[in-house]
């Protein structure tokens, strides 16, 4: 296996992993919306999100880590992504 080989499988991993942690979060917009609305009310500010609007999100977020997992358009993807944790 060559260095890039090898560089190419890491960076896979490592975008595997970090989808894993975003799916879970997104599942939540869907499973426990009550919560997902806390979580953002308590680390945001941003109170009131009723199961309708969780359920936008999450589907918003979803296509995002989808994006993100395929590599597909990086520039976009990886940004939001990165946007999604910056707080």
């Amino acid at each position: 296996m060559t260095e890039r080989d090898r560089l190419t499988t890491a960076l896979l991993a490592l975008r595997i992993g970090v989808f894993i942690v975003m799916f879970m979060w997104t599942l939540d917009k869907f499973v426990n919306s009550p919560h997902a609305s806390r979580v953002f009310d308590n680390f945001y500010g941003l109170g009131g999100f009723g199961p309708g609007l969780m359920a936008a999100i999450g589907v918003a977020e979803l296509i995002l880590i989808l994006a993100f997992v395929a590599g597909y358009q990086k520039r976009i993807s990886y940004g939001g992504v990165l946007a999604l944790h910056a707080r």
